[in-house]
């Protein structure tokens, strides 16, 4: 396709995405950051992303949300976030393996994880779960456990490989933006009919370098998740990579928010299967929603 129709396109879609703004870095200092090209900047993202085939991050999950009354409610509980990551061509369909878990008291209220073949999400306390192949579009709607699905976590942390596809009609654009001292990178997806709606959009500080926000669009141009990835501080034992401490995740559509408030980072010398190993409901008690 002619890049100037891409970027025509481009200026288009993301300034329609509901939800996508673009905001003022915290505090600028010092001159503005040479530009670099696309290519530099992705380069620099996957170089840092293969920094951490592997993370464990310990914190507190503050869970905003409207229950079914319309009242405004808040849990907040301890959270455990394991990512174990796969580079190159091994990533290139599935970058990572996620599992996330919640904790109160020392007894799990909920686990949602992701291997390379399934999703999953237990309600530890209901004895409730969900379950569905990895492959397609998530259902950002349906009753499938929604915004606690761990597949959906991957691509709003801006830690794994960015490897756009020519084949799936996939096309990659940046803008330079100066005023807001950032990177705006976009991951479009191609319609057959010549238009294209917005699958990604990263936008990287300048000044830190850091991706400190995350957009996730479906076919209808609209925003269906969004995240501030802020404070970011070296992991431990991290050889040199960052990792945010401050994770604020909002899904509009079910008018719900997950702050993740993390006090430890590492990259583990080894990350262990057994977490990301697809459950056995049957074994566990836990009765399959449909």
């Amino acid at each position: 396709m002619n890049m100037r129709i891409v970027f025509g396109l481009l200026l288009v879609l993301v300034a329609g995405l509901s939800g996508c703004c673009c905001v003022k870095p915290d505090k600028p200092v010092g001159p503005l950051p040479a530009a670099i090209s696309l290519e530099e900047q992705v380069y620099e993202l996957n170089a840092r992303a293969r920094m951490m085939p592997a993370v464990r991050a310990k914190g507190t999950l503050v869970v905003r949300y409207e229950d079914g009354q319309g009242h405004q409610r808040q849990d907040s509980i301890d959270g455990t976030l394991l990512v174990r990551q796969r580079f190159g061509a091994a990533g290139i369909d599935d970058p990572a393996d996620v599992y996330l878990q919640g904790r109160v008291a020392g007894q799990e209220v909920f686990q949602s994880g992701k291997n390379q073949e399934k999703w999953w999400i237990i309600l530890s306390r209901d004895k409730k779960g969900w379950m569905g192949e990895v492959a397609g579009i998530p259902d950002f709607w349906g009753g499938d456990g929604g915004a606690l699905r761990a597949d959906l976590l991957v691509p709003v942390l801006a830690i794994t490989e960015i490897q756009p596809r020519a084949e799936r009609r996939e096309v990659i654009a940046m803008q330079v933006r100066d005023a807001a001292r950032s990177n705006d990178i976009t991951i479009l997806q191609l319609r057959h009919a010549g238009s294209a709606w917005v699958k990604r959009e990263l936008i990287v500080d300048r000044d830190s370098r850091n991706v400190r926000q995350v957009t996730l669009g479906d076919p209808n141009g609209q925003a269906v998740v969004h995240a501030e990835l802020l404070k970011y501080k070296p992991i431990d034992n991290g050889g040199g990579g960052v990792f945010p401490h401050d994770i604020r995740v909002t899904y509009p559509a079910q008018k719900l928010m997950v702050h993740f408030g993390v006090d430890k980072v590492e990259v583990p010398d080894e990350a262990k299967e057994k977490p990301f190993m697809t459950p056995d409901f049957a074994e566990r008690g836990i009765e399959l929603q449909r």
